[in-house]
């Protein structure tokens, strides 16, 4: 649901303000969606994978969340604040350029699985 309210945000922002972050929100969502699939397919074989993960995926949907409200920000922006366009938009670059590329680092870390994290053995503590 979440996911098709940003992909048609996407189709309906071509040609706007948020022009230049389109692209990355897309891939931010294309990681989301890959990150979802990576749980949904090996959870059942892996009763430790959801624990295992969770951090690094809600870090990954929060990203991925707060890019699609910087985008909107900036379409909103330019349409009825537009006093406001330059502040939003040089926020909304910030967030894009430092920020939404730890969503790469974030979906390799949940791929990764349970296995670096629990072959620690317990006296290693």
């Amino acid at each position: 649901m979440l996911l098709t309210e940003i992909a048609d945000f996407i189709e309906s922002a071509q040609g706007t303000a948020a022009q230049p972050y389109l692209e990355s929100l897309s891939a931010a969502v294309e990681r989301l969606s890959d990150a979802t699939a990576y749980v949904l397919d090996n959870m059942a074989a892996d009763k430790n994978l959801i624990g295992a993960v969770a951090v690094e995926y809600l870090e990954l949907f929060g990203l991925t969340v707060f890019a699609y409200m910087w985008a909107k920000m900036v379409t909103v922006a330019e349409t009825k604040r537009p006093e406001l366009l330059k502040s939003k938009n040089s926020t909304a670059a910030f967030f894009f350029s430092k920020l939404l590329p730890k969503t790469v680092s974030l979906l390799e870390t949940i791929k990764a699985g349970t296995g670096p994290l629990m072959q620690v053995e317990a006296e290693a503590f």
